[in-house]
């Protein structure tokens, strides 16, 4: 696959389907393609052997979206990080997702943001020339980007939102949730004639993933997608892929080396919900210690250039980013 391909199948990768050679019992049918043979993936893990999502077990457990949510996320009044570094990583990132929709077509129109974090994302497309709204399960997080950004967000799920959209944005967000498909259908449903869905998840096709202390091996992640199980999901929801991508992030294989050197392992079947949260919502180094951190991570990324720019262009970078329409519509430019 090269660095921003039109959408073809493919098959898991070669180390995703060496990881077991036996079937295992699981709880219940892979969300993604309904199927029930699985294979042993990594601690608590399984993987499909049919579409190759990996799936965390609680997935099966009924109520698991709120749960999860609540435990991990709801913690009283949010107060973003916004250091000058990760403000520079936000612009870098939001400027990719912009490029990303021009390249599908995507100019200008309502658009829609689900999960909309600091706020930094609809900014820039606002700035871009975007009518932008977004919609989170948070009322802190809600409340700092209509005070701070001027924003308008609902509190409450997709699912409940009326209206239609030109572009809905989903960047990790359905790697939280139980039934992807789902999801997906929920925003294919809100998407306007001719508009289109940027998706952006977790590659566990990636060859950070390999590694134990990969950062989005968290208990909150419900399912993780290879490039073809998102494709998959997305035509299950009654969308047409357009295009996909993989990205490698400067601090990807800083970071995963970083983890996997401390012992981290969120999904270890005997962590506490509480060490699992630690080394994912710590917040990083401050003063000169912060300034050195992120410098060492962004000399690691510059040197490792080569690397991540090959394993993004074969599909190997740690996230997969998948560009949908409606499927029965079709999109002008795409």
């Amino acid at each position: 696959m090269n660095a921003f391909a039109t959408d073809s199948t493919d098959s898991t990768s070669p180390r995703l389907r060496s990881s077991s050679a036996h079937a295992v019992a699981a709880a219940g049918r892979c969300p993604v393609c309904e199927r029930t043979e699985f294979v042993a993936f990594r601690a608590v893990l399984f993987r499909c052997a049919h579409c190759g999502l990996v799936v965390n077990p609680d997935a099966w457990r009924e109520g698991a979206d709120e749960a999860l949510e609540r435990e991990f996320f709801d913690e009283g009044a949010y107060v973003p990080d916004e250091s000058a570094w990760v403000r520079l990583f936000e612009r870098l990132n939001a400027a990719r997702t912009l490029a990303q929709l021009r390249a599908a077509g995507a100019r200008t129109g309502r658009l829609l943001e689900v999960g909309i974090g600091s706020g930094a994302l609809l900014v820039h497309l606002r700035d871009a020339g975007f009518d932008v709204e977004g919609c989170d399960l948070s009322e802190s997080v809600a409340r700092h980007a209509r005070e701070r950004h001027g924003l308008r967000v609902h509190v409450a799920p997709l699912e409940r939102l009326d209206g239609a959209f030109d572009v809905i944005v989903m960047n990790h967000v359905v790697e939280h949730v139980s039934d992807p498909v789902g999801l997906l259908r929920a925003a294919r449903e809100r998407l306007a004639p001719g508009g289109v869905l940027h998706v952006a998840v977790p590659n566990v096709a990636s060859w950070d993933a390999s590694l134990p202390g990969w950062t989005s091996y968290q208990p909150y992640h419900l399912v993780y997608f290879t490039p073809g199980a998102l494709a998959l999901a997305a035509r299950r929801a009654g969308l047409r892929p357009l295009r996909r991508r993989t990205n490698e992030p400067f601090s990807g294989w800083f970071l995963a080396l970083a983890r996997t050197a401390l012992g981290c392992s969120p999904h270890d079947a005997v962590a506490s919900a509480a060490a699992a949260r630690a080394p994912s919502r710590a917040s990083s180094p401050a003063g000169l210690g912060g300034h050195l951190y992120r410098a060492a991570m962004v000399t690691a990324g510059l040197a490792s250039w080569p690397l991540r720019a090959a394993q993004a262009r074969v599909g190997r970078g740690e996230e997969v980013v998948l560009i949908g329409a409606r499927a029965d519509v079709p999109v002008e430019g795409a």
